[in-house]
């Protein structure tokens, strides 16, 4: 019984409360960090995925170019076939 068998003084009380009041604004801190890493998190996963997008654009472009070039490429040979005959 030692701690609570006397009476509680007003210096007491007081340092419970700033006790508390420490392990409140830890607990909020730890709150808004963590908040803040999914934020982070989140933002980084739309990035990546308009990074990607954007990587999958540029590789269908590429490839419809390569595929016009082709097929004029086939068209001048044929021209050029038809032409030497």
């Amino acid at each position: 019984m030692g701690f609570f068998s006397r009476k509680l003084e007003v210096s007491d009380v007081f340092l419970m409360n700033l006790v508390s009041l420490v392990m409140v604004f830890q607990l909020v801190t730890f709150l808004l960090n963590d908040l803040k890493k999914q934020k982070t998190f989140r933002a980084q996963m739309e990035w990546d995925a308009l990074e990607t997008v954007r990587e999958i654009r540029e590789e269908r472009e590429e490839q419809e170019r390569v595929d016009a070039e082709t097929v004029l490429t086939r068209k001048r040979k044929i021209r050029q076939r038809k032409n030497s005959h």
